[in-house]
């Protein structure tokens, strides 16, 4: 028989608590990012949660680092996946609206990403209505970031 402790599962009837441990996966990544403001050669000076991005990281330099954070059971995203395409169309608006103030893009994934950014430019100028210079300048600032795993971010954010 498993030894099984009710802190430990997630309830598959109830939904909620998938969403909060996705939420937990999101706040566990900001809490790391917090954590190296504390280092004085870091890149930022302050992190803002839910403020026009999952986590608005403001550099030293006065520019911004936009972050999402996306988590999904199985294999690797695609970028073509809806919840991929969205995030970037999100980073082309922020490219619109706020003109040189932001100097990179993190996508952030439990399970990584395939596929080559620059192989969805003409789509994302369709479907975000901007223009390809925009869309181009966002494509090369925007980075893909595998952290840990849904299973074992706590572990990853205490090493």
């Amino acid at each position: 028989m498993i030894d099984r402790n009710p802190n430990q599962d997630i309830n598959k009837k109830d939904s909620g608590d998938n969403t909060q441990k996705r939420y937990h996966y999101q706040n566990a990544y900001a809490a790391l990012e917090a954590a190296r403001l504390l280092d004085p050669n870091s890149l930022y000076s302050e992190l803002y949660c839910e403020l026009e991005e999952d986590i608005l990281l403001k550099r030293k330099d006065g520019k911004f680092t936009g972050v999402q954070v996306k988590t999904k059971d199985g294999p690797a995203f695609t970028i073509a996946n809806k919840i991929i395409q969205d995030s970037l169309e999100k980073f082309i608006e922020h490219e619109n609206n706020y003109p040189d103030k932001f100097a990179e893009y993190i996508i952030v994934t439990n399970c990584g990403v395939r596929g080559k950014l620059e192989d969805y430019i003409k789509q994302l100028v369709m479907t975000s209505g901007s223009n390809l210079q925009t869309v181009s300048q966002v494509i090369l600032k925007v980075k893909l970031r595998t952290w840990a795993t849904l299973r074992d971010y706590e572990v990853a954010l205490i090493d």
